[in-house]
């Protein structure tokens, strides 16, 4: 069992014929707290929206981002119940709250695409 802290990571693999390597592939990853992993899973939206839409949001907060894509409801609130604590907070979020956000991200990623 190989434990890895936080940071990135790369894992190589190689496929050998006698002594000769003949396949090598690389997996890049990154270990992140959970603090981390829900900032960056924000970011992700972000960047995908500014890309879709055409605009910068460099300094938009998490609520004016939604609000620009017409973002409402109960989703919303969720959204920002789990990244305002985590990014400007002492709030540390878990697994949990990573998994939600990111299942709620992608239903906004849907909402631009459309």
């Amino acid at each position: 069992k190989a434990v890895v802290g936080e940071g990135e990571h790369v894992l190589t693999a190689e496929r050998l014929e006698g002594t000769k390597v003949k396949e090598r592939k690389e997996l890049r990853f990154k270990v992140l707290s959970y603090k981390e992993a829900i900032a960056e899973v924000f970011a992700d939206l972000v960047k995908d929206v500014e890309k879709k839409k055409g605009v910068s949001l460099k300094n938009a907060t998490a609520r004016e981002v939604l609000r620009m894509i017409g973002f409402e409801g109960e989703e919303k609130k969720e959204i920002l119940s789990i990244f305002e604590p985590a990014e400007y907070g002492e709030g540390e979020g878990g697994r949990k709250e990573v998994v939600r956000l990111f299942m709620l991200c992608r239903e906004v990623k849907k909402l631009v695409s459309a």
